[in-house]
C-alpha cells in the first residue's frame, strides 16, 4: 500500500495550477480519503451539509460525519482550507456560535494544508476559549497532522499516485454523480440567506435582456451579418439571396465569436455602403451606431413586467443600506435596467458609469464595463457615442486583458474580492472574467453564484436512441463535472430547466411578492 506523503501536496505548487485549483484538489483529496476511512468503519459522510443560523442565514460546511471518525467524537463537522489565514479561520470558528440552538455536534475538525507551529495552533484554540464554550471539541490538523493520520489509517490509495490529478477528478466526479443532486437547491438557499443579511453584487450578461427583445451575443452577430452583406456587395440583392448569404456568413463566422466581431467591424468601418458609392449616403457608417441600431431593432419597450430585468429592478428598489443589492456590473451595452428602475420609481437615483469617474455615494451604481449604448442618447447629457470604447472585437478584448489596472478590470476585481456576486445571463466563457476570478478567488473566502441552464438532451439526435437510464447517467455526470469546474473558480451553480424559470428563481432568492 502506498501511503500519503506530505510531498504529494507540495507537488501541487510545482504544477501549472492556479491557487484556486490547488485549493480545490487539496479539498477533494481530503474529503475522498476521510469518506473512505468512515466507510471502512461502516459510517457515513455527508458532503456540503447546510446549517441554519439564528439570524436565518444558511451556512455550508465541507462535510459532516454523524457517527464520528478516527476516534473523534461525533457528529464531526469538517472544514478544509488549503492555506492559513487567521482572520478567516477566526470568522469560521465564530460562525459556529451563530448556529441554531438545536444543532449539536461533538467535534469541529479543520484541516489546513500548511504547516502550523505550536503558537499558531494555540492562538486558534484560544478563539474557542474566548467564547466560553465547551459544547464541542475543536481539532486543528495541519499538513503534518494530515500526513500522520492518513499514514496510520490510509485505505484509499488509488488517488495518492504522484500528481495524478486526472484520476482524482474522475473518482470525485463519479462519486458525486452517485449522490442525490441537491447542490443547486442548496446554493439557492445559501444565496437567499446572504441576500437577506448582507449585500451582494450582480453581474449581468445578455441573457437578462432577452425577454425585452434584445439579442444574445450570437444573435447580435447574426443581425450585423445581415447588414454587412448589403454593405460589402455592390449588387441589388433579392431578399432571398440576402438571407442565404447572411446565413452562409453566419455559418462561416460561428466558430469564433471574437473573430466574427472583428470581421464585422472591419467590414463596416473600411467599406462604404453602396448608397454612398452612388452618392446617396452621408459617408462612412459608425460601427457603434450600427451595433446600436441592431441592438434595439426588436426592443419591446419593457412590456413584460415578469421579465428578469423587472425582477432585478424590484430587488434593487427594496434593498437597504446594509442588505440587498449593492451594485450592478453589466457586460451589456443597453440601459434597460435604468429604464426599468425609472419606470418603477421615477425618483430612484441611478449613476450610470461607463468611463473612469468618481462614485456618487447617494446614487445606485450601474457599471457598464464593456461600453454603453443607451436606447435614447439624449437621456445622458455628457454622452457621445463616437467616444465610446466598446469591448466587442478581438482587439478590444486583448487590450482589456493587457490593462490590469484599468477602471473596467478594477471594478470587477473589487467586486469579486469584497462582495458575494450573483451572475445572471452569463455563460462564463469570457476569458477575461475567468482570469479575474482565478486572480481573486484565493484572496477572499467569498463564494460567488451563477444561474445556468441545465441541458436536458431532449433535442439531441445523439441521445434519442439511448435508454433513459444511460442518458440520465451521462447528463448527471456532465453537470457534476461542470459544477466542479466552476467551483475551481470559486463559483457555485444554480441550475434552471427553462429560460422562463429564471424570473421565478429571482423572485424566490430576492423574496419578491408573488403575483397571482
Amino acid at each position: 500500500m502506498k501511503y500519503l506523503e506530505k510531498d504529494y501536496f507540495l507537488n501541487f505548487n510545482n504544477l501549472d495550477l492556479s491557487p484556486t485549483e490547488r485549493s480545490y484538489y487539496f479539498e477533494k483529496f481530503i474529503l475522498l480519503n476521510i469518506e473512505e476511512l468512515a466507510k471502512a468503519k461502516r459510517k457515513v459522510l455527508f458532503i456540503e451539509p447546510l446549517l441554519k443560523t439564528i439570524s436565518n442565514r444558511t451556512l455550508r460546511f465541507d462535510a459532516i460525519i454523524p457517527e464520528g471518525v478516527l476516534e473523534l467524537e461525533g457528529p464531526v463537522l469538517l472544514e478544509v482550507k488549503n492555506s492559513f489565514n487567521y482572520i478567516n479561520i477566526s470568522k469560521l470558528i465564530k460562525s459556529i456560535f451563530e448556529l441554531e440552538n438545536n444543532i449539536h455536534f461533538g467535534t469541529f475538525l479543520i484541516c489546513i494544508g500548511t504547516e502550523l507551529d505550536y503558537n499558531t495552533k494555540t492562538k486558534i484554540y484560544d478563539i474557542l476559549e474566548s467564547n466560553n464554550s465547551k459544547s464541542f471539541n475543536l481539532v486543528i490538523w495541519d499538513i503534518n497532522d494530515i500526513k500522520n493520520q492518513f499514514k496510520k489509517n490510509m485505505v484509499f490509495n488509488k488517488i495518492s499516485e504522484e500528481n495524478d490529478l486526472e484520476n482524482l477528478d474522475l473518482i470525485y466526479y463519479t462519486k458525486q454523480a452517485e449522490r442525490p443532486d441537491n447542490n443547486s437547491r442548496n446554493n439557492s438557499e445559501i444565496l437567499k440567506g446572504i441576500y437577506n443579511n448582507e449585500h451582494i453584487s450582480l453581474f449581468l450578461g445578455s441573457g437578462v435582456s432577452k425577454d425585452c427583445g434584445l439579442p444574445l451575443w450570437d444573435e447580435l452577430i447574426g443581425r450585423l451579418s445581415s447588414g454587412i452583406i448589403s454593405n460589402l456587395m455592390d449588387l441589388d440583392l433579392h431578399y432571398t439571396e440576402k438571407n442565404l448569404l447572411t446565413k452562409e456568413l453566419s455559418d462561416l463566422l460561428s466558430n469564433n465569436p471574437l473573430l466574427s466581431a472583428s470581421y464585422l467591424e472591419r467590414g463596416f468601418s473600411n467599406t462604404y455602403s453602396k448608397k454612398v458609392k452612388k452618392g446617396k449616403g452621408k459617408g462612412k457608417v459608425s460601427f457603434n451606431n450600427k451595433i446600436h441600431e441592431n441592438l434595439y431593432s426588436q426592443f419591446n419597450n419593457l412590456e413584460n413586467k415578469e421579465s428578469q430585468i423587472f425582477k432585478i429592478a424590484e430587488s434593487i428598489l427594496q434593498s437597504t443600506s446594509n442588505k440587498g443589492i449593492k451594485k450592478v456590473i453589466t457586460y451589456n451595452y443597453d440601459d434597460l435596467l435604468q429604464l426599468c428602475l425609472n419606470k418603477l420609481n421615477p425618483s430612484c437615483e441611478v449613476q450610470t458609469i461607463y468611463k473612469d469617474s468618481n462614485r456618487e455615494p447617494r446614487q445606485f451604481p450601474i457599471y457598464h464595463v464593456h461600453g454603453f449604448l443607451p436606447q435614447r442618447m439624449e437621456n445622458y447629457p455628457e454622452y457621445n457615442i463616437d467616444e465610446q470604447e466598446i469591448i466587442f472585437t478581438e482587439d478590444s478584448y486583448y487590450k482589456l486583458q493587457n490593462e490590469p489596472y484599468s477602471w473596467r478590470n478594477l471594478t470587477q476585481i473589487n467586486a469579486f474580492r469584497e462582495d458575494t456576486v450573483l451572475m445572471i445571463g452569463l455563460s462564463l466563457t469570457d476569458p477575461n472574467i475567468r482570469r479575474l476570478l482565478m486572480q481573486t478567488s484565493q484572496q477572499t473566502d467569498k463564494k460567488h453564484f451563477i444561474l445556468l441552464h441545465r441541458y436536458s438532451g431532449s433535442t439531441s439526435k445523439n441521445l434519442e436512441d439511448l435508454i433513459p437510464k444511460v442518458t440520465n447517467k451521462f447528463l448527471d455526470l456532465h453537470h457534476h463535472i461542470l459544477e466542479e469546474n466552476f467551483k475551481k473558480l470559486g463559483v457555485n451553480v444554480i441550475w434552471y430547466e427553462n429560460h422562463s424559470d429564471i424570473a421565478d428563481l429571482l423572485t424566490d432568492i430576492f423574496g419578491l411578492p408573488v403575483k397571482v
